[in-house]
């Protein structure tokens, strides 16, 4: 969520070296898909800072 990172980029550094499975474990343990994680976040993260 806090880098400009693919999702691709991230899996690999934590050493993943299937973006599939990445993002199937990723689901398990968030109900959220990557990309769904980061972009339901980051709204809510732009909306703190408005409210702020």
């Amino acid at each position: 969520m806090n880098t400009n990172m693919s999702e691709t980029e991230i899996a690999s550094a934590i050493g993943f070296q299937n973006i599939y499975y990445f993002s199937t474990v990723f689901k398990q343990y968030t109900g959220l898909s990557p990309s769904q994680y980061r972009r339901t976040n980051m709204r809510q993260v732009k909306e703190n800072k408005e409210v702020d």
